[in-house]
């Protein structure tokens, strides 16, 4: 975790359970102090950290629960994908994808569809 990044993971799990779950979860962390960003953080951290806790609190069927991300930065804008693995019991895997994208110069959250440039 350094403070020069300006995304960093911050959140690195990785826990088993050999009969109800195995958890490999990194989680990024965009380091910008507004409160625009914060409510970033606390989605991200909602959508998939919050998640994982649930799975190693069950105890009806072993769960597989694998989170990794990739960040770019281009021109004014932060893009964030959080891709999640999901195998729960016999259930085929299931595979989430979500994007958080973040424009340092208006400090504001942006749409998957405003960050698309055609050529």
């Amino acid at each position: 975790q350094g403070n020069s990044e300006v995304i960093y993971t911050g959140y690195d799990l990785k826990n088993e359970d050999e009969t109800y779950y195995s958890i490999d979860l990194k989680l990024p962390v965009i380091n910008i102090n507004t409160s625009k960003v914060k409510e970033i953080n606390q989605k991200i951290k909602t959508d998939f950290h919050e998640k994982a806790n649930s799975y190693m609190r069950q105890k009806e069927m072993n769960v597989v629960y694998s989170v990794d991300y990739a960040a770019y930065i281009n021109e004014q804008i932060i893009s964030l994908v959080v891709k999640a693995s999901l195998k729960e019991g016999d259930n085929p895997e299931k595979i989430i994808v979500k994007t958080y994208n973040y424009n340092i110069a208006e400090d504001k959250e942006v749409a998957f569809e405003d960050v698309i440039i055609f050529h």
